[in-house]
């Protein structure tokens, strides 16, 4: 399923967001781990999509973007990358 870039108006700013999906069955939120959204999410959520549901995975970290990337393997291994 395809990604829809979306924005969400909250009282401290716009959060942005992936849509993925319709919604024949129900709304799915998927959220982030400590990595933020990255492109194994966005995979997770096109696989619910494609079982019929809307899928919403918002960026929890809105507040201090820009950041990251972040590599898993590696983000509590460094020091810079631990710090952000």
């Amino acid at each position: 399923m395809a990604k829809k870039a979306i924005r969400i108006e909250t009282a401290d700013g716009a959060a942005s967001a992936g849509l993925f999906g319709a919604g024949m069955k129900a709304g799915v939120i998927l959220y982030m781990d400590a990595f933020g959204p990255r492109p194994a999410l966005d995979d997770m959520a096109g696989r619910l999509a494609a079982e019929g549901y809307a899928v919403l995975v918002p960026d929890l970290f809105y507040r201090n973007a820009p950041y990251g990337p972040f590599d898993a393997a590696t983000a509590f291994q460094m020091k810079t990358a631990r710090k952000r």
